[in-house]
């Protein structure tokens, strides 16, 4: 079950780099927030400490895009 669970983190990922590409900023940060917030938590659970503290730190810009693109609205 969790590997498609993370195929489907994957796929929104993706999704996310999309929607950045097509300048639709907010969505593209809110999906990077969703998924990063996934991806760093499963990894922390599987106990991969350095790949959950990669996603860590991909959630915080992550959320930085997000209030960056309220912002600019």
């Amino acid at each position: 079950m969790i590997t498609y669970t993370l195929y489907i983190i994957i796929f929104l990922s993706l999704v996310g780099k999309f929607c950045i590409i097509k300048n639709k900023y907010l969505w593209g940060f809110m999906l990077w927030t969703v998924t990063d917030s996934y991806l760093m938590l499963y990894n922390w659970s599987i106990k991969e400490n350095a790949q959950s503290l990669l996603f860590l730190i991909f959630l915080i810009f992550s959320i930085w895009g997000v209030f960056s693109s309220l912002k600019n609205k």
